[in-house]
């Protein structure tokens, strides 16, 4: 019986290894500073949608919805976790609050984060507006975001909303992302 126990929890051990196969673009500590920048490979999101963009041969130009990434920063002062979308948009929006990004989770619950208002960019290789989404993610947030895996990502523009539908890959390559990043910074996971 203790053999069949310890098993199962050595199998468990190795299949969540085995899934979260850190990539860090950036895993930096600053002794001089006390400054630490932990973030990981941003990484598509949503579906493919059609550009803008038209190419010689007449075919349209098919890009990725939107982009993620997650990152921690901590100072001497200050210490946070930040979520970062770049969306395409065909037209030009303003975000009209601060908090206009709202996640939707498995088990049901709405969170909406605090963001950094963006007026976008235009981006030449689709001929569409490049919005980038800074989002501050609270501490009792992240550790929701670690057990929880975000469903869909709604974007409130002013006169116009914006949803992101994750697909199950990507929901698991999310949440793989925001242990990661809990991980470099050891706050994840909790130990007592």
């Amino acid at each position: 019986m203790r053999f069949i126990f310890l098993f199962l929890i050595g199998s468990l051990m190795i299949i969540g290894t085995a899934r979260s196969q850190c990539t860090y673009l950036v895993n930096e500590f600053d002794p001089f500073d006390s400054t630490q920048i932990v973030s990981v490979e941003p990484f598509n999101i949503g579906y493919l949608i059609p550009s803008a963009y038209v190419e010689e041969d007449g075919n349209i130009r098919m890009v990725e919805e939107a982009k993620l990434m997650l990152s921690y920063t901590e100072n001497d002062s200050i210490s946070s976790f930040f979520l970062t979308i770049a969306a395409l948009e065909r037209d030009f929006f303003q975000i009209k609050g601060e908090r206009e990004i709202v996640l939707l989770l498995n088990n049901g619950h709405v969170i909406p984060l605090l963001n950094v208002p963006d007026r976008g960019a235009f981006n030449s290789q689709t001929n569409m507006r490049l919005y980038n989404h800074v989002c501050v993610i609270p501490l009792d947030v992240y550790y929701s975001l670690t057990y929880h895996s975000i469903d869909k990502i709604r974007i409130n523009y002013k006169g116009y909303k914006r949803t992101l539908v994750l697909t199950p890959e990507q929901k698991l390559a999310v949440q793989d992302a925001i242990r990661c990043v809990g991980q470099a910074a050891e706050l994840f996971p909790i130990r007592p």
